[in-house]
């Protein structure tokens, strides 16, 4: 079975010696991101260079104005598959382990925080408290979810909404926002409340997937070939 290594007691304690303090969420982010981009070493490993690239451009890397040059690819939603598969390869299929990777894209793609109450973590993005979110680009992505040109931030809100409180909480909490939104010219669109409730129940999907086929390595390709199914344009 796979190890949650990448963000267990493990490495907070390896950071602790490496740093002399407690991770907080944007070092969080950081060994995630060399979790989905392949480093310049032996099999994908990350070198020291790499590590310094990265810190000088960091900025621009999670906004998609710059590549990694490593592992360079276009933007848009076959990326952003890539991404969650090579995130999923680093996470079991216990429960715990699932909510755990749940939370892991949740602070990469939607900047939310790993720690602490979901419903507050998801409460604080909402109204703008959170991370640098990872851009991964529009084109590939089904047009009926698209509004602007990074849609995996307002999946991954209600993808954890869904996981936690199921798909129809988490899809009526998405319409009531994005609705609110519309109706008051903040921002809200139909794009959205559609991208939103069929990640709230992609969400759901998964959290059912963990509960009645924990240990099962399937968990994982099951839920990414809905999500391919039901979010990319197929072109």
């Amino acid at each position: 079975m796979r190890s949650d290594y990448q963000l267990d007691q493990s490495w907070t304690e390896q950071f602790r010696e490496n740093f002399g303090r407690a991770p907080v969420d944007s070092d969080r982010q950081d060994q995630l991101f060399s979790v989905l981009y392949v480093g310049s070493g032996p099999e994908g490993a990350w070198t020291q260079e790499d590590w310094a690239l990265y810190r000088s451009d960091r900025e621009a890397l999670w906004l998609g104005d710059r590549e990694w040059p490593v592992d360079s690819r276009p933007q848009g939603y076959e990326r952003f598959h890539l991404h969650l598969r090579r995130l999923a390869g680093h996470y079991g299929s216990s429960p715990e382990s699932v909510t755990r990777f749940t939370r892991a894209a949740g602070l990469v793609w939607g900047g939310i925080a790993h720690e602490g109450s979901p419903l507050g973590a998801l409460f604080r993005a909402s109204i703008g408290d959170h991370l640098q979110q990872l851009k991964e680009g529009a084109p590939g992505w089904h047009p009926d979810y698209v509004d602007d040109d990074n849609p995996s931030h307002h999946w991954v809100a209600a993808f954890l909404a869904g996981y936690y409180y199921g798909a129809i909480i988490g899809g009526l909490s998405n319409s009531i926002r994005d609705l609110a939104q519309l109706v008051t010219g903040q921002g809200g669109t139909w794009a959205d409340i559609r991208l939103g409730n069929v990640a709230a129940a992609q969400g759901a999907y998964l959290r059912r997937q963990a509960l009645t086929n924990a240990g099962d390595a399937n968990i994982y390709h099951r839920v990414l070939m809905r999500m391919r199914a039901e979010l990319s344009s197929g072109v």
